[in-house]
């Protein structure tokens, strides 16, 4: 009857994550007026990471320098297609109760991963995204490391404080369904 779809409150962790990290960074850099309309957001399932992975932070490198803690590094990649705004009036001689702004494009991509040792708690790698405008022409680009490792087989140095660490370290054991089992309906 109400079909298949989710509700925008069953999300996954990482994709409120990386939501959350745009949405923080377009404020720093446009105010706190911009918002984002119409998202549309694809994440990769959680897929195990390799010591040689074309991307992969510092902390994920260190883990994996061990053995045993193969196959306890995930990653997920998550796309983001929104319209965002507002960035500028279209008619700055008007009165400010003018309501007519300027919408943006924002393609983005993020990565966050996980160090599984008992309760899965994800944090941010890195979040990449251009602004177009209304012809599809490119207005900026921006790139955040919240850490330090590789990506796209270069090696890069953290740039950027992440502005949802709060939301990142919030995280709980409760979150793992073989530990906490009650909590999840698991026999």
């Amino acid at each position: 009857m109400f079909g298949n779809k989710k509700n925008r409150s069953e999300r996954s962790f990482p994709v409120m994550l990386a939501e959350e990290l745009l949405r923080a960074e377009l404020k720093k850099l446009y105010g706190d007026e911009v918002k984002l309309f119409q998202c549309d957001i694809v994440a990769t399932p959680p897929l195990l990471v390799k010591h040689d992975s074309v991307t992969i932070s510092e902390p994920e490198r260190e883990s994996l320098a061990h053995d045993w803690m193969a196959g306890s590094v995930s990653e997920r990649q998550t796309n983001i297609a929104a319209i965002a705004g507002p960035f500028e009036r279209l008619y700055p001689e008007n009165p400010p109760e003018d309501r007519r702004h300027k919408l943006r494009r924002v393609e983005a991509i993020c990565r966050v991963y996980t160090i599984t040792t008992g309760s899965v708690q994800w944090q941010a790698h890195y979040l990449k995204f251009v602004v177009k405008n209304e012809y599809g022409q490119v207005v900026s680009t921006v790139e955040r490391n919240y850490a330090g490792g590789r990506l796209d087989g270069k090696e890069s140095a953290k740039n950027a404080e992440n502005p949802c660490q709060d939301m990142s370290d919030s995280q709980t054991g409760a979150n793992f369904p073989s530990i906490y089992w009650e909590l999840h309906g698991v026999a």
